[in-house]
């Protein structure tokens, strides 16, 4: 049985490479946790202190009558949303009154490249003819030739009535915006000879088929082609809603509030204030999740690397005698391979500005991996006295203590912004942090290894005990 051992990374300049990106690593770790945490909390405390103002506030209105003294204040009221426009789709004469949106959707049949890989660690691609709304760029594709996707000759368009109003309120285009119940507009087959007229008079060398309640350009609906297009309709009917915004006249407008956030509220059918308050907040919270995890995670990885350079420094290979001398070649051959590379900046060549660059570069990253490994050394050499003291702190630093120490400090950052906010709650999540902090001893337990001592018998195993005899009476 084979009793060798390998050893990976024991060079100078091994080391002294991965200590510094581990550095590198953990700043750039640390700086990206505390600016999500921050940033995240203060948008988040910000936003909950704006709906806290907003409901202490809010008035509850009829939409069948606009009052005066409610002017500029913030009302909540639940209507159905309607209009009295008519929708037109010039290019198939398509016409809907009193709908809220008109919709024309276009897909295109086209090729879609998909890639797979297989066991062996190889890519295949395979191309399929799809239906789809945007034209896929074929250059992009591994094989593009034989499987070119055309301009579209028609694209999607969206038609919205102009005044979409609550009874006696007009919703405002951020509000508008937020109608997206679409449901399927089917064509009829007495449409068509106006959609065909229509139709041919813009696209003359194009043919029109009536197709599944839509439109089919292209040559034989059933033997579609690279390039052909289906055209169908969707839109919105009316329908109840309730909205929390600003009163401008007959106008609903987001509303700002004293703190300076704004408030202008939706949500479909008839909602109480309270509902839609508290459901504000539930999605600005998931929302805030994804950035919490993000600022959990980087931290955990800076701390990570931060016991890992030390743990690099405890055991950093001591100075070499040569090493400056090293340095001073370093030096002089960053000096030689600047004239060079001066040089090939005046002659304008492509090539020996490539070279030349390379060979700085070279020079230049030679030099600064000496003037680090100077720097690590001498660090390791300082905390040489108290190195047991480190061995003994990295020992301890196990990925569920850094676990722990990471969700400690996250709830601390998170706290100090919610503190200035909600008093209580800032409080109860630094209470919540430091309970955290009783688990490191057991995550240190949880790493021992068991200590096995032998213990001697109590009995010599060539020793005979002695039978009982039995009395005579």
């Amino acid at each position: 049985m084979s009793n060798s051992f390998t050893k990976f990374c024991t060079s100078w300049w091994c080391r002294t490479l991965i200590t510094f990106s581990a550095i590198l690593i953990g700043v750039f770790s640390f700086l990206i946790a505390f600016t999500a945490l921050l940033c995240n909390e203060k948008s988040t405390a910000f936003r909950a202190q704006t709906l806290e103002e907003g409901k202490s506030i809010v008035i509850a209105v009829e939409a069948f009558f606009v009052k005066d003294t409610n002017e500029g204040r913030l009302v909540h009221l639940s209507e159905k949303a309607t209009t009295e426009e008519t929708l037109t789709d010039d290019t198939f004469n398509v016409l809907v009154s009193k709908k809220l949106k008109l919709k024309r959707v276009v897909e295109m049949y086209q090729w879609k490249e998909s890639e797979y890989y297989d066991y062996f660690g190889g890519t295949y691609y395979e191309y399929d003819k799809v239906w789809s709304e945007q034209r896929i760029d074929f250059s992009q594709f591994d094989e593009p030739e034989g499987h070119s996707n055309p301009d579209k000759l028609l694209n999607g368009k969206t038609f919205i009535a102009k005044k979409i109003t609550m009874d006696e309120y007009t919703l405002s285009s951020t509000l508008v915006e937020q109608l997206k119940h679409y449901q399927p507009q089917w064509m009829r087959k007495y449409m068509f000879e106006q959609a065909q007229k229509k139709f041919n008079a813009q696209f003359p060398d194009d043919k029109l088929h009536f197709h599944y309640g839509g439109y089919y350009i292209g040559k034989n609906p059933d033997e579609p082609q690279i390039g052909d297009l289906q055209v169908k309709f969707e839109t919105i009917p009316g329908v109840t809603i309730s909205v929390i915004a600003k009163q401008v006249g007959s106008q609903l407008a987001p509303y700002r509030t004293q703190v300076g956030g704004d408030i202008e509220l939706f949500e479909y059918g008839t909602v109480n204030v309270s509902k839609m308050f508290h459901n504000q907040r539930i999605s600005y919270l998931l929302n805030s999740l994804p950035l919490r995890f993000l600022g959990f995670f980087t931290l955990f990885l800076g701390f990570y690397m931060a016991f890992f350079v030390l743990r690099q420094l405890t055991s950093f290979p001591p100075l070499l005698e040569s090493t400056f001398e090293w340095a001073k070649w370093a030096i002089f051959s960053l000096i030689i391979a600047l004239l060079p590379f001066m040089i090939a900046q005046k002659i304008d060549s492509e090539l020996l500005n490539v070279i030349t660059t390379l060979l700085v570069a070279v020079c230049l990253s030679s030099l600064m991996l000496l003037i680090f490994y100077i720097i690590f050394s001498a660090l390791a050499k300082k905390l040489s006295d108290s190195k047991d003291f480190l061995e003994s702190l990295v020992e301890r630093a196990n990925w569920i203590s850094l676990i722990i120490i990471a969700t400690t400090l996250s709830l601390i950052v998170i706290a100090l912004i919610w503190i200035n906010y909600l008093p209580k709650l800032g409080i109860a999540l630094i209470v919540i942090a430091l309970t955290f902090l009783p688990f490191l001893r057991f995550a240190r337990i949880l790493f021992e290894k068991p200590t096995l001592e032998w213990q001697e018998p109590t009995l010599d195993p060539e020793t005979e005990v002695p039978q009982k005899q039995e009395s005579k009476l």
